[in-house]
């Protein structure tokens, strides 16, 4: 099974923005542009905004299913491999932005009131907020899911049915193609890198104890003259963690870092 989900934009550069815009003479930059009428912002969060998330799935698996008198027993076993390759910029673009609202030339920094000129503080370099997303492309990770059961669906009368099973599942822990991962310590807070210094290329511990039961029952009462069935059952099952993209392991830092700073609060 293949996946595929790609969009956004490109940073190629201001360039030379007034001499397009017919300013002869006016030079490179943002600075060229007399005004400054538009200085409110300078890039957004939507400027190189870049996502890209693919993932590959990897399936087998069989099933052997055989009766003996009121016993029908069925087992099995499945093998997933998983591969995920991300990029997510982040809310505040690759390109990041950078605000000016005028407050800090204002009468009164603090509490700004009255007409304010966002391409004073601009020019005395004074931002409201600004902010970055991450810039350093795509993170692979993978993992191997390993599955195996056992059931017996026991007819123990002839309005009785039980269905009696155990599932074992293995997930090994998510490891990144380049072991561009990290993490820290709890209680020293060293920096751990993946595969380094005797640490682990997943920097966590697999969890191999995972038994699954499964109960089931289905009844007819004799009386009703088989027109009702009361069925039950109870089961656990295991999943992926639920983290965002950017809160997994290839975004700490050093590999990545995005920041977002306000000036207004």
């Amino acid at each position: 099974n293949h996946n595929n989900l790609t969009n956004g934009n490109s940073d190629n550069g201001l360039g030379n923005y007034a001499e397009q815009l017919g300013i002869r003479n006016a030079g490179e930059g943002l600075l060229a542009l007399r005004g400054f009428a538009y200085v409110s912002a300078i890039g957004s969060t939507n400027d190189g905004l870049a996502q890209k998330f693919t993932s590959n799935v990897y399936h087998t698996a069989d099933n052997f299913t055989f009766m003996n008198g009121r016993h029908m027993v069925k087992t099995g076993g499945q093998i997933i491999r998983q591969q995920v390759n991300t990029f997510y910029a982040g809310n505040n673009g690759r390109t990041g932005y950078i605000n000016f609202s005028g407050r800090f030339t204002a009468a009164n920094a603090r509490n700004p009131a009255g007409t304010l000129v966002g391409e004073a503080d601009f020019v005395l370099g004074l931002p409201t907020d600004l902010g970055r997303g991450v810039s350093t492309g795509t993170w692979g990770h993978r993992s191997t899911v390993f599955g195996a059961y056992v059931q017996d669906d026991w007819r123990v009368s002839n309005s009785l049915t039980l269905n009696l099973g155990i599932r074992w599942e293995y997930h090994s822990p998510w490891v990144e193609v380049a072991d561009r991962q990290s993490n820290f310590d709890l209680i020293t807070g060293k920096i751990l890198l993946a595969g380094k210094d005797g640490n682990s290329r997943a920097l966590y511990k697999p969890f191999k104890k995972d038994f699954q039961p499964r109960i089931g029952f289905a009844y007819t009462p004799r009386g009703l003259r088989q027109h009702l069935v009361l069925r039950g059952a109870y089961t656990i099952s295991s999943y992926l963690e639920g983290t965002g993209t950017n809160l997994r392991m290839p975004l700490n830092p050093p590999f990545n870092s995005e920041y977002q700073a306000l000036y207004n609060t």
